[in-house]
């Protein structure tokens, strides 16, 4: 039996059975806020992102995002499924499945087939695909704002 890395044994009672070691993978970024883990399981290869608190908290990045979007990352990954289907039906990239998430700790998703984009690859082509995938994220017409899991504010409260 294999266990998943970095997780309680409470808190991997309900994923799928690993059926051999799970594989760290070489973080991209300098100041990347998880580790991620393949992990091949009894259905199918999956991601774990296991988040390094300290890293949240001592990243300027974060700190703004969670202040100017009110977002509370890490706790946010607790709402990643709901995160995920927004981007899913709003946005231009494909989203994996949330299979599994704990609010400031951890997510599995299943694997999305492509190929993995590192930092030296970013180039003009990179940047352009993600504004367009940002420009029509923007582009999403609601009645209410706030939250992206539950917008409370009417559109007359804006001003």
């Amino acid at each position: 039996m294999y266990f998943y890395p970095e997780l309680s044994r409470q808190q991997q009672a309900s994923l799928p059975e690993l059926l051999a070691p799970a594989v760290a993978l070489e973080a991209q970024f300098p100041d990347s806020t998880h580790q991620l883990w393949q992990c091949d399981t009894a259905d199918g290869k999956m991601i774990l992102k296991v988040c390094h608190q300290q890293r949240v908290q001592d990243s300027m990045f974060w700190l703004g995002i969670n202040h100017l979007f009110q977002l509370d990352f890490p706790n946010s990954l607790g709402r990643t499924q709901s995160i995920s289907q927004f981007l899913q039906r709003e946005g231009w990239f494909a989203v994996p499945e949330v299979v599994a998430e704990q609010a400031g700790h951890y997510v599995l998703v299943r694997y999305l087939e492509g190929v993995d984009l590192s930092a030296n690859q970013i180039d003009n082509t990179t940047v352009t695909q993600l504004a367009h995938h940002w420009g029509k994220l923007h582009q999403h017409l609601s009645t209410k704002w706030g939250s992206i899991e539950k917008p409370i504010f009417s559109a007359n409260d804006w001003p």
